[in-house]
């Protein structure tokens, strides 16, 4: 079935030179106008070996979703374990058996990775003032 995409002159030559310069065939369509399908199959008709598809760097920037200082609460936490790892001793009683550790910032900065600490549950929720917050005495 023809649409005005597959009814196109695509020079192949030009085609080939883009791909093999690097662009993927999503690219290179943009950057002549048509879809990746038009393109998978002009190249296919000439029987061009084609590069298996990988995966691009997806992080950080890179990712057409980031929001950078931005994100969410729940994001910037993902980050930071993604950064960070999963935490296993607290950085203010030293305890190594807790049930569980988290990441507390320590000045509110969430976007910053470097103002993070361990802390057992325990110590977290000493430092966050978490029964002053409840009852409602907190600042």
């Amino acid at each position: 079935m023809a649409n005005r995409y597959t009814k196109q002159k695509i020079n192949i030559n030009r085609v080939v030179e883009l791909y093999e310069s690097g662009l993927t065939q999503t690219e290179v369509a943009k950057e002549l106008g048509t879809t990746q399908r038009v393109i998978w199959q002009r190249l296919k008709n000439i029987k061009y070996k084609c590069r298996i598809a990988k995966k691009r760097n997806q992080v950080g920037k890179n990712n057409s979703s980031w929001k950078g200082d931005c994100a969410g609460y729940k994001a910037l936490h993902c980050r930071i374990y993604k950064i960070k790892g999963k935490p296993s001793l607290c950085e203010i009683c030293g305890s190594k058996n807790a049930k569980r550790y988290e990441w507390a910032s320590i000045s509110r900065d969430y976007s910053n990775p470097n103002d993070y600490i361990r802390l057992c549950k325990r110590c977290h929720s000493k430092k966050d003032d978490v029964i002053k917050n409840l009852r409602g005495d907190a600042r």
